[in-house]
């Protein structure tokens, strides 16, 4: 598949297969909306109370519309917040350097 513009909207730039794709964060990353709702607590053994929560995914903010011919590189969150939108990759197998700071990935996934 070739596209005529692929765009980075992630918080790094990435570095993938000797391709450096500089972040666009200027534009704001996009973020998915959540809403939680307590549906349950469980005590562990040694008397511990955890809530447990439902998280339902509401809105996205900050993603462009759709244009024909460019991908965008978003989170992982995002692509699973829109199904319906085929533009939208995330990076998969992160490359961090040794402070742990993301640099790259080996792939980007749908």
């Amino acid at each position: 598949m070739k596209v005529k513009r692929l765009r980075n909207l992630t918080a790094n730039t990435l570095n993938i297969s000797g391709l450096t794709i500089a972040s666009e964060n200027e534009v704001g990353v996009p973020r998915v909306v959540t809403q939680e709702k307590r549906i349950d607590t469980i005590t562990t053994m040694g008397g511990y109370r955890i809530e447990i929560y439902e998280t339902t995914m509401r809105l996205i903010e900050g993603l462009p519309a759709f244009e024909k011919g460019t991908l965008l590189i978003v989170s992982l969150l995002v692509v699973r917040a829109a199904p319906s939108r085929q533009d939208l990759l995330f990076p998969a197998g992160i490359i961090k350097d040794p402070e742990g700071n993301i640099i790259g990935a080996q792939a980007l996934s749908r």
